[in-house]
This record gives C-alpha cells, structure tokens and sequence, in this order.
C-alpha cells in the first residue's frame, strides 16, 4: 500500500501538489512520551521520519491541525506528505483505514493528544539539545545525499555524451 507522493485518507483526497500554498505552522508537535494515546507513525510519502502535528497559524486555516512529514518541502527531492484533519475525518482514522495501526473495529476513534509542547516534552526526556543535534545531523546527511544525486546524474549525462562521441568517430572513419 504505498502511498508515495499523497496524502489521502478515506473519501477525501488531501494531497499536496507542487503549486499547493501550505500552511505556516507553530513547529512541530510530538505527543507527550507516557501516556498519550496518538500514533505517529512513519510518513506514508518518505517512510524516513516520523509525522509530526502541527497547527496553522495562516489566515486561510487559522488554528486548523495538520499532519506532515518533517522532510515536506525540504530538500530536491522533498516529500509530499501532510493531512489535514477536519472534525469528521480524522488522523486516528486515516490509519486505521490505511492499515497502519490495527483498529478497535469501529473507525471512529477518541484520542486525546495531551499536552503537546515541545518545551515539556524536551523536559519530560532530557534529550531536547541531543534531538536538535540529531535533526541538524539528519538534514547535514539530506544535503549531501542530493549533492550525491546529483553529482551521480552529472557524471551519468557525461558518459552518455563520451559514448555518443565515440560511436561518432566509429562510425565517421
């Protein structure tokens, strides 16, 4: 079941285009470590990192919560993941029905997501500066693997016209 490139979930297509406007969010949200009850789960785009929940602040949705992958919009090759969640379509259930977390056979789902400050979580482990090295690191390691890409895309296209250059001069003489 991949899901590469969108977001859908149920009836409703919430998948994010190229020339999409998105929505400036508050940063990222996690759930509280103990006790909450909201899965995170890989995004479906990527399956590099974990969603996050995040909260609109833009004029068109303000205060309208929406999941994403942390890559979205990042890099050359950046991920299209993020769902919006409305009041009758949820996150909880978009997993359910997309198979990844087993549902208590109904599709609708109670949660609540606690407190979901980043601060309190960062508190809660003690690893607040160890995660921000660890992200840094993880962008660091982006970067250059679509340095590498295209570096390889380079050299690939110089082979390929050495090639035709060649057959030229095999088939000149």
């Amino acid at each position: 079941m991949s899901l590469a490139g969108s977001s859908s979930g149920g009836n409703r297509l919430k998948a994010s285009s190229p020339v999409a406007l998105l929505p400036v969010a508050l940063g990222p949200r996690r759930p509280t470590p103990l006790g909450s009850s909201l899965p995170l789960v890989l995004c479906p785009c990527c399956q590099m990192r974990r969603t996050v929940r995040c909260v609109s602040r833009s004029v068109a949705n303000p205060g309208r919560v929406f999941y994403k992958c942390p890559n979205h919009g990042k890099g050359m090759n950046p991920c299209n993941h993020y769902y919006w969640e409305d009041e009758e379509d949820n996150y909880v259930a978009f997993l359910i029905a997309n198979g990844f977390i087993a549902g208590g056979g109904t599709t609708s789902v109670d949660y609540s997501g606690g407190d979901f400050r980043i601060e309190a979580i960062e508190e809660e482990i003690g690893s607040g500066l160890k995660m921000d090295q660890l992200v840094s690191k993880m962008e660091q390691c982006l970067n250059k693997m679509d340095q590498l890409i295209v570096l390889c895309r380079h050299v690939l296209t110089a082979l390929v016209v050495l090639i035709a250059i060649m057959l030229y001069v095999v088939v000149a003489k």
